[in-house]
């Protein structure tokens, strides 16, 4: 997180953007719908993201981004937090990496995302390491 603060210029959006909230459930459906899955550590089986789990065990961060003052976005982070379940082996189907969607600010069109394959050390469309992922999206 650290890193979206020094590389980037992030500002309030105006009236005509579509807000936060919503840029939220863009995110949420294209999470649902993108077909991503998780490893249950415990029994090695493969998991799907549900509402449920975003709705009860994730944190999700939004950030309006206006770097460039022609094209601004919401950056949106879905990721499980530990606050909300901390204890991992009360819902092992919820080790999921992540998943970070650029929204259009005006149109709502999803301009980029990523999910990151849990325990994988890949991030999926996009660069292939953490570094270029980072310098790429942040």
């Amino acid at each position: 997180m650290a890193i979206m603060a020094t590389r980037r210029i992030y500002g309030i959006p105006p009236e005509n953007a579509i807000p936060q909230e919503v840029a939220i459930e863009i995110a949420k459906r294209a999470y649902l719908e993108s077909g991503v899955t998780g490893v249950n550590y415990l029994t090695n089986g493969v998991t799907r993201v549900t509402e449920e789990m975003i709705r009860e065990r994730c944190a999700i961060y939004s950030f309006y981004d206006v770097t460039d003052e022609d094209k601004p976005f919401w950056k949106i982070n879905i990721s499980h937090s530990q606050l909300l379940n901390p204890h991992p082996e009360d819902h092992p189907e919820d080790y999921f990496g992540g998943y970070i969607a650029v929204v259009d600010a005006f149109t709502g069109q999803i301009l980029n995302e990523y999910t990151h394959a849990a325990g994988s050390g890949r991030y999926e469309g996009g660069p292939q390491n953490v570094f270029q992922w980072a310098e790429e999206f942040f």
